[in-house]
C-alpha cells in the first residue's frame, strides 16, 4: 500500500518529464533478462532492515547491483547486532560483507555518515548511513 502511494506521488509530481520513469518491484516477478531495467545508478533508500527474511534480503541485493551500471547507493544501517526492543520488521544486517563476498565486481566506493545519528528520537534521527558503491571495470 505505501509503495504504490509512493509511486502515485512521483507520477503525480514527475508525470509529464521524459526523463523518469517508476515501476513497483516485486522480487517474485522481476527477472530481467534483456537488461530493460539497467540504469547508470541504483538506490536503495531505508530498504534493507527491512528485509527479515534472508533468502529476499539476498534476491534484492541481487537484483539492485544487477540493475546498476556504474554506481549503487545504500542507506542503511550497515550492523549484525538486533536489539531487544526493535521492531519485529527490522533486521540489521552487515550488508558491507555481502557484498564484499557476494559483488565481487564492485567497490566502495564512499560511506557518508549521517548528519543526525540517531540518538534519541527516532523520528528526526536515524541508525542509517549512505554508502555508495562504484563498479569495477
Amino acid at each position: 500500500m505505501y509503495l504504490e502511494k509512493s509511486l502515485e506521488l512521483c507520477k503525480n509530481i514527475f508525470g509529464e518529464d521524459k526523463n523518469k520513469s517508476f515501476f513497483l518491484y516485486d522480487q517474485d516477478y522481476f527477472i530481467d533478462s534483456s537488461g530493460y531495467f539497467k540504469a547508470d545508478m541504483t538506490m536503495s533508500l531505508d530498504v534493507i532492515y527491512h528485509l527479515v527474511e534472508d533468502s529476499v534480503f539476498d534476491k534484492y541485493m541481487r537484483d539492485l547491483f544487477s540493475s546498476a551500471n556504474k554506481y549503487v547507493m545504500v542507506y542503511a544501517s550497515n550492523k549484525a547486532d538486533q536489539k531487544e526492543y526493535q521492531s519485529q520488521h527490522v533486521k540489521h544486517r552487515k550488508f558491507t560483507d555481502w557484498v564484499e563476498k557476494n559483488q565481487p565486481k564492485w567497490k566502495l566506493e564512499k560511506m557518508i555518515k549521517n548528519k543526525y545519528p540517531l540518538k534519541t528520537n527516532e523520528f528526526d534521527e536515524s541508525f542509517a548511513d549512505f554508502y555508495i558503491y562504484k563498479k569495477i571495470k
